[in-house]
């Protein structure tokens, strides 16, 4: 394991994305894990995120329609 991959800096947290319920952050290879232990993604639910996020965001406004 890697732990200087996932310190929290900027660059560490360069590739994420969204799902419905999820904001998905995928390490780089080897930032984190060996290449033998495949893709590393760290999952967060929005509902953790939620004391976070601007109100006015637009993702606010899409976690709150796609979890009515």
């Amino acid at each position: 394991m890697f732990p200087e991959g996932a310190e929290p800096k900027p660059e560490n947290y360069q590739v994420w994305n969204f799902d419905f319920d999820n904001l998905l952050i995928t390490f780089e290879q080897y930032q984190v894990m060996p290449y033998s232990a495949g893709p590393q993604t760290m999952t967060i639910p929005y509902y953790r995120l939620k004391d976070e996020l601007n109100p006015a965001s637009p993702l606010v406004d899409f976690w709150l329609l796609t979890n009515r």
